[in-house]
């Protein structure tokens, strides 16, 4: 299906980009507020979902000279999310909130309303207590009266997995008018881009360090300050002295966990990694330390020393800040190496289990056939993104030889090029389970091209040319090409490598070759 008409559009609008994402994290270190929003940046911006959480945690777990115009969250949410050329936009003043949620989603605007818990009859708050949520939605459908939201709290479980569900229109109205009623505003506001794209990952991270190194206050522990000024009220129990500071904690971990994690993506030294990993948990284990004894001096009356029994955690966390700075070398090193060889450099994404490795000009992908790694709701394929964006702002042509080891069509897969539009769309261009050569849109059932698979290898191709898109095929049998306009499939603004896998897994490898954009000189 090339294009919706009109009235289709109007009736029913899911924006496939946002999707569930898995996440290590509880609630209790990535909260129900802050959860969505991370989904969305990931949405939006590939590859920032790790960088908005990196800023908001760093500006909520130190004390620091950027001081909070408004509400604290608020404000430090909307400078993590600028860092990734993202801004929030409220929606003040809103007579009808279906109205408006359905226009910000028509506009490819993630929307997020915030509601009362009391009034979802799935909630362990229905009915009970008031309890402010987020939530995240990503289409509706007007004939049935439905909104599409990701959430996490409909399961009674620990684990809190966000997963793709519906909420009548009728019902997040009601939990948006408890929510004013109870918290005495409304809270509803879209993500949108930014009028400038952000920095690279890696000079972002670096800013961000640069920001531990500069901003931060001549005292810069909150958990200090915290009990210096008294915790938990009059008569304190446990629970009112400890929550707050391992919240601060917690924070941290989050920090240096994303840190780590981007560093890793980055080819930092793993000996160096292992270095700042040590001592994350040396400063954890010692933050912990340092509360557990507060929280048991304070209820029982005893005098609690903060300055002496603080003094190895203050080392501990100086530590780790002191081995974040001895790695800005290395970062420079990859960044300026990233500058260097960004005409053929590859960003992975969704490679934790090494599915896709690199040999000279050879790009392998190796499913070992114990895991499946799909892409229709939630994102888990493997991909492989080539890092010259802007090529992709004039004519063009991205070509790459792709080959199957399996050849049994009980094998699930689509494997070949892929692309995302300005819209955040995912398009798969390739071959479909070893019978057919398949251009297919994620989150939608029908193909815009099918071809029958006659030989392998394969060439595949996507070129522009003249606001329209070439889609091309030939083997040593074949030769076919089909051409959209540029309305109809949207503008590409990313391209690249991927495989996705689905049914039950089996045993698979792709071998790519000769990846790349074509100039005239190589044809």
């Amino acid at each position: 299906m090339l294009t919706r008409n009109g009235a289709d559009k109007q009736e029913r609008n899911v924006l496939g980009h946002i999707r569930p994402l898995y996440s290590s994290y509880t609630l209790d270190y990535v909260n129900c507020l802050e959860n969505p929003i991370g989904l969305a940046v990931e949405g939006i911006r590939p590859q920032y979902g790790a960088l908005f959480y990196i800023g908001l945690k760093l500006f909520r777990a130190y004390n620091h000279h950027l001081k909070a115009e408004g509400e604290s969250f608020q404000f430090y949410m909307g400078q993590a999310l600028a860092a990734c050329g993202l801004q929030l936009h409220f929606l003040n003043g809103i007579e009808n909130l279906v109205s408006a949620v359905k226009a910000e989603i028509d506009r490819r605007n993630p929307v997020f309303v915030f509601g009362n818990l009391k009034e979802l009859y799935y909630s362990n708050h229905y009915k009970t207590s008031d309890w402010m949520h987020n939530f995240l939605i990503k289409g509706y459908d007007v004939h049935k009266k439905l909104f599409m939201v990701i959430d996490g709290c409909q399961k009674k479980n620990e684990e809190h997995i966000y997963e793709e569900f519906v909420i009548p229109f009728e019902i997040m109205d009601q939990l948006n008018a408890s929510f004013i009623e109870t918290y005495g505003h409304s809270c509803v506001f879209s993500i949108i881009k930014s009028d400038n794209p952000p920095p690279g990952r890696i000079e972002l991270l670096l800013d961000y360090i640069d920001f531990m190194s500069t901003q931060l206050a001549t005292q810069p522990y909150k958990e200090l300050e915290m009990m210096k000024n008294g915790v938990g009220g009059e008569a304190p129990s446990i629970n009112s002295l400890s929550l707050p500071l391992f919240e601060i904690i917690k924070n941290k971990d989050v920090l240096y966990s994303e840190i780590i994690r981007v560093m890793l993506e980055s080819c930092v030294a793993e000996a160096t990694v292992k270095e700042l990993n040590d001592h994350k948990a040396a400063m954890l284990a010692q933050g912990y330390l340092l509360i557990n004894n507060y929280v048991v001096s304070q209820t029982r009356g005893k005098y609690f020393d903060i300055e002496d029994k603080a003094e190895s955690f203050i080392q501990a966390d100086g530590v780790l800040r002191e081995s974040l700075m001895r790695i800005i070398s290395d970062l420079r090193e990859e960044l300026q190496r990233y500058d260097e060889q960004k005409e053929t450099l590859l960003a992975f994404e969704n490679n934790a289990d090494q599915i896709i490795s690199q040999a000279n000009e050879k790009l392998i992908f190796n499913f070992k056939g114990d895991k499946l790694y799909n892409c229709w709701i939630t994102d888990e394929s493997p991909k492989a993104v080539h890092q010259q964006t802007e090529k992709l702002a004039k004519d063009f042509w991205f070509s790459a030889d792709i080959e199957c080891s399996s050849m049994s069509s009980e094998v699930f897969f689509h494997a070949g090029l892929i692309f995302r539009t300005a819209t955040g769309d995912l398009y798969f261009w390739g071959i479909m389970n070893n019978e057919s050569v398949v251009l297919g849109k994620t989150g939608e059932f029908q193909e815009l091209f099918i071809s029958e698979l006659y030989a392998q290898p394969l060439t595949l191709s996507i070129r522009m040319e003249k606001n329209g898109y070439l889609f091309e095929l030939h083997s040593a049998q074949s030769r076919k090409s089909v051409e959209f306009k540029a309305s109809e499939i949207g503008q590409i603004v990313q391209i690249g490598l991927g495989c996705k896998t689905w049914n039950r897994p089996e045993p698979l490898t792709i071998e790519f070759n000769h990846c790349g954009f074509v100039t005239q000189s190589s044809i």
